[in-house]
């Protein structure tokens, strides 16, 4: 049996780029609007040559088209803004591992950045698009990105998410909640958690020729034989303005660019950030004993509890149990109005000071431990692969 290491990163960016050519556009683009034969690689004369109403104009890519690998980017967009010093843009919004291996499960390395522009070069290609691999390397206009981190784990991912969906993450909200995935957050900043296999088997091609199809059928066969878990956090990040303000102490505004966003670095410090906002160890000990009966939870506390806190003990008891059956959301609304004299937040300190020196013997207890572990060292994600199976797309140079 042979592993295969594979180290995650980034996902999914969406840029704008000015300089690029459109080659055959009646193939690739828009049916009722002509789209014009946009050539900006070298100087902007075209413009001189394309006529405009000062409308803004739209050029997208026809729905049915995909690349040879059977990978469609999420957008191509063709923007024509008049008014604008540089009249037309490219908006590509695309997964960079898709792009790259053709899945992503295998997430790219910081040495591989000039072997992504290759790649989104040649994708874009295959959609009747030329660009500059000068500007995309070194472009600020980032309008997305999504750092990502595999894990294995050995409980099912959704005995997790049914506990972390009880979370409360600071001005979020949930944006969906399913058995196998949970997405909290706001408009600019989205954690995403989910079950990694499921998803690529879901989504896989019907063609048995397609990287998807064959990588769905190891994966299949990787849960029977092992019931192999991935539980995956996403941390999605919208907007030019967020990108900066999340980066800052680890990029500086000016620096951030295609190429300086290939930074392990980075991707362990948003993603450590927005992880353990939503849930650290304290909250998720609490989510385990919650599930148990009140007296039980009344007595654990009481074992742990010094005299002064003696009083206290009832509404801390309600309150993990509070947690755990009604979410965090609604347990503090509860709290503030039972708590007396104590805030909320001085109650909640107690508590996890408390819950820090509970022992909890809970397989899900690890696997958080080695989720968080795994995003604040930044450690290797790998898979049990039989070494006839590597033809599945996770690709050769994640061999180790």
């Amino acid at each position: 049996m042979t592993t295969i290491m594979l180290k995650n990163m980034i996902d999914s960016t969406r840029v704008r780029l000015y300089k690029f050519s459109v080659f055959a556009p009646t193939k690739y683009y828009n049916y009722d609007i002509v789209t014009p034969r946009i050539n900006t690689l070298t100087d902007f004369s075209c413009y001189a040559t394309i006529n405009t109403n000062n409308n803004y104009v739209c050029y997208s890519l026809k729905k049915y088209l995909k690349t040879s690998s059977g990978y469609r980017p999420y957008k191509i967009l063709i923007q024509d803004i008049p008014f604008a010093r540089r009249r037309f843009c490219l908006l590509i919004d695309l997964s960079l591992p898709k792009a790259l291996f053709g899945n992503n499960l295998s997430e790219i390395r910081e040495y591989q950045v000039h072997e992504v522009i290759d790649a989104v070069y040649s994708l874009l290609l295959e959609f009747g698009i030329e660009i500059s691999k000068e500007e995309l390397l070194n472009t600020p206009h980032i309008t997305r990105i999504d750092f990502c981190k595999n894990i294995v784990i050995q409980s099912h991912v959704e005995e997790l998410i049914s506990l972390l969906k009880q979370c409360k993450k600071s001005r979020s909200r949930i944006y969906y909640y399913y058995p196998t995935s949970l997405s909290i957050g706001t408009k600019k900043k989205r954690l995403n958690i989910y079950e990694k296999n499921r998803e690529i088997i879901d989504n896989a091609s019907k063609n048995p020729a397609a990287t998807t199809y064959k990588l769905a059928r190891v994966l299949r066969a990787l849960q029977k034989s092992y019931d192999t878990q991935v539980f995956r956090v996403e941390q999605r990040l919208y907007g030019k303005q967020t990108i900066s303000r999340e980066l800052r102490g680890i990029i500086s505004p000016e620096d951030i660019t295609f190429k300086s966003l290939f930074s392990e670095k980075a991707a362990s410090h948003i993603l450590y950030k927005h992880w353990t906002s939503l849930v650290h160890e304290e909250k998720f000990k609490s989510l385990l004993l919650g599930e148990q009966e009140l007296d039980t939870i009344t007595a654990e506390i009481i074992k742990l509890a010094g005299h002064k806190q003696q009083k206290k003990i009832p509404y801390f008891a309600t309150y993990i149990k509070l947690i755990a059956a009604n979410g965090e959301e609604i347990a503090n609304k509860d709290l503030r109005l039972s708590k007396g004299s104590t805030s909320t937040k001085t109650y909640k300190k107690e508590l996890y000071k408390l819950i820090r020196q509970l022992p909890v013997n809970d397989p899900r207890l690890t696997d958080f431990q080695t989720i968080t572990n795994a995003i604040k060292n930044w450690s290797r994600f790998s898979l049990p692969i039989a070494s006839n199976q590597l033809v599945i797309g996770i690709g050769q140079k994640d061999y180790e």
